[in-house]
């Protein structure tokens, strides 16, 4: 019978490991036999008991290992390394050497690789999570939207490369954020349309610094300017609300559907293209950190952004979440939505709970050439020789 080469070995899942040693800690009372367990789990004996020794040799209090190397605990350090990095790197203007930070202070470096490189795979692994559950939404919402004419604001930043950015004010989503070779006029053209290919949406208008298409006035800031604003919009509205106006005798759809109307229309006028203005800065700060944005860096700063603060509606609105009382979309996704698809995409955990961790074998100082040296000096499968 030949023995299995290292490439052959089944490389068992952090998770499998976990709930295999679940099984084998919540039946050992009734089937006290290892062999007959590695048998029933289909692993083999020494596999079972080199799990054991390397979980016996973790540097934390026992409850915290009991727990971070069950099968709950390894679902949830998954989620937490994964929150970790969509928060601070992604949604954040945090870098990556912070979350290894985190985990040091927080003490999971026991129980999780911390170093740069392990974390750097795992930033890396999910961008590319988040930008194919971004592509693959746009696909699958743009299906059910109905028409919609909406404004553009657009903007250029350089990091020194020339960004062109573009966001609908409304809801204030990213249609472009990408690098290009110049910000000519057919640039630009070709840039929204392939930023829109797919949508039923239709730009009639758009707006920047320099627009000269649009009056840009001045925000109100100040509490007393609102009140005036919302006392004159509701004068405004007070005939049409009132029992003699003939919008009280149509239909509730009727209304509905007027209303909605009238709301496309007022959100056609915009005050300024400041959302993009904003963006630019938020964008010239990752650049400053990073030095660099690559282009699946940038997708994913954009798809994250986009998820955490809008709602996209397959009825075809574009909008911040619904006040309460108002019309409800159709079908919409929260920054939930993609969290729960994130996790399921995104494999974070090695099969071995830290890369620091000390082999078993390596725990006694042994004599080597008359004097007491280091363990650490020597090689693991010498170690195992002289102590077998």
């Amino acid at each position: 019978m030949t023995e299995a080469t290292a490439s052959d070995r089944k490389q068992w899942s952090r998770a499998e490991i976990a709930e295999k040693l679940d099984a084998f800690e919540q039946g050992y009372a009734r089937i006290p036999s290892q062999r007959q367990w590695a048998e029933d789990l289909g692993i083999p004996r020494s596999t079972l008991q080199h799990w054991f020794q390397r979980k016996e040799v973790i540097d934390a209090d026992p409850d915290l290992v009991a727990f971070f190397e069950s099968s709950v605990g390894v679902a949830f350090l998954q989620r937490l390394i994964l929150a970790a990095h969509l928060v601070m790197t992604l949604m954040g203007p945090c870098g990556i050497r912070l979350v290894c930070l985190f985990l040091e202070l927080t003490g999971l470096d026991h129980f999780v690789a911390a170093s740069y490189g392990s974390q750097q795979q795992v930033s890396t692994t999910l961008e590319k999570a988040v930008v194919e559950f971004g592509q693959a939404e746009k696909q699958r919402l743009s299906a059910g939207m109905r028409p919609k004419e909406i404004t553009v604001c657009e903007d250029e930043t350089f990091h020194p490369e020339a960004c062109l950015v573009a966001i609908e004010p409304v809801s204030d989503f990213i249609l472009v954020e990408k690098y290009a070779g110049s910000r000519t006029a057919k640039e630009w053209t070709d840039t929204m349309e392939q930023a829109t290919a797919g949508l039923a949406v239709k730009i009639v208008q758009s707006t920047s610094d320099e627009g000269k298409g649009i009056l840009v006035a001045e925000k109100a800031a100040e509490a007393p300017q609102r009140h005036a604003l919302h006392k004159r919009a509701a004068e405004l509205l007070a005939p049409l609300n009132s029992t003699a106006s003939p919008l009280k005798g149509l239909p509730p759809a009727d209304l509905r559907a007027i209303e909605q109307v009238a709301q496309e229309c007022a959100e056609l006028f915009q005050r300024s293209s400041s959302c993009v203005e904003g963006r630019n800065g938020q964008l010239a700060l990752r650049h400053h950190s990073l030095h660099r944005l690559r282009d699946q860096k940038l997708a994913a700063l954009t798809i994250a952004r986009d998820e955490a603060i809008t709602i996209i509606s397959c009825s075809g609105a574009m909008a911040r979440p619904p006040p309460s009382g108002s019309l409800a979309p159709s079908r919409v996704i929260y920054l939930t939505g993609a969290w729960s698809a994130w996790i399921s995409l995104v494999g974070l955990l090695k099969n071995a709970p830290c890369r620091n961790r000390k082999d078993p074998w390596l725990r006694l100082p042994l004599e080597h050439n008359g004097r007491n040296e280091d363990h650490r000096r020597f090689q693991p499968h010498r170690l195992r020789q002289q102590c077998q």
